[in-house]
């Protein structure tokens, strides 16, 4: 819904991500979202958000977030493999921050979970330790636990690569359930993605990749 850019934030290397004008409630999304989240290791970190952002004469929302050199999980799986420990740290950070995101975080006096509904390895960063960290949380759903009550949803569709079946077949969720088992469907593709360029006694695991795929599809 905009443009990224890397920049410089107090002489720290930073991405910046300008929303265009007419996807301002997205950008507000986001912000909510990330306000709610607290810090984690396995969440890609806000550091400042702006709501007036002017560049090429054309007014942006701006979130600046922290930058990580490897790039996204996508970037980096397209550049190299992993070897067994890599690919084990990878799978369990990204499940790890998934696991967070849907589970009990606490405000001042509520409590929330948040579905991500556009879980991908695009949105995923690795850092230089190679774990994994969630970003892209503007399309996220925030469940408040304390009421049993879903306070932002939003229309848009994630991915079409990434949703589950019954995203794809135009399903209507009634319960913040649904939400968490897309994701976890998303999770299983991004666990294939990882797994398939992973080198195991000289050759990529493809029983593997197999197992896994299998493992996390009927779990869902």
């Amino acid at each position: 819904y905009g443009k990224i850019w890397r920049g410089i934030w107090h002489g720290d290397d930073v991405v910046a991500k300008l929303y265009l004008p007419c996807e301002e409630k997205f950008f507000k999304n986001e912000v909510d979202v990330n306000n709610k989240i607290g810090n984690h290791e396995n969440i890609l970190r806000v550091q400042h958000c702006h709501t007036a952002f002017t560049w090429n004469k054309t007014t942006y929302r701006c979130i600046v977030m922290e930058f990580h050199e490897n790039g996204s999980l996508y970037d980096f799986l397209s550049c190299r493999t992993v070897n067994t420990q890599e690919m084990c740290s990878l799978a369990l950070s990204a499940a790890r921050g998934l696991n967070h995101l849907h589970g009990e975080i606490y405000g001042r006096k509520e409590k929330y979970s948040i579905a991500h509904c556009d879980l991908k390895s695009k949105n995923i960063m690795v850092k230089s330790n190679l774990t994994c960290t969630i970003g892209g949380l503007g399309l996220g759903v925030v469940h408040d636990r304390s009421q049993d009550k879903i306070i932002t949803e939003n229309k848009r569709r994630g991915t079409p690569r990434y949703m589950s079946p019954e995203l794809l077949d135009g399903g209507v969720f009634k319960s913040f359930e649904s939400y968490k088992r897309a994701d976890v469907y998303s999770l299983g593709l991004i666990l294939w993605e990882i797994t398939r360029r992973t080198f195991t006694e000289g050759k990529l695991s493809c029983l593997n990749n197999l197992y896994m795929y299998r493992c996390v599809y009927f779990s869902c």
